[in-house]
């Protein structure tokens, strides 16, 4: 299912897995009224997007797959 929003961008962090290692992963968080989204992305969309001023209002497509056990949420376009 594909979400198209406005979000406020509340910045982007990078991590390093601890049961991998070394390896970094990048989330960004998102927010929508009181709703807080946190979502995965690759290295190059964090490049992209680490530098952008927190509070920012960004237009933001989203896909959203509900399985059996989890919510995966998947960043298609960040404008």
């Amino acid at each position: 299912m594909k979400l198209s929003g406005k979000f406020e961008f509340l910045g982007a962090i990078e991590n390093q897995s601890t049961k991998e290692g070394s390896r970094s992963y990048y989330v960004i968080s998102l927010l929508q009224d009181l709703d807080l989204t946190k979502v995965y992305v690759d290295n190059d969309t964090y490049q992209k997007v680490k530098d952008i001023p927190k509070m920012t209002q960004i237009d933001v497509d989203l896909d959203i797959n509900v399985t059996k056990d989890r919510t995966y949420i998947s960043l298609i376009d960040l404008i």
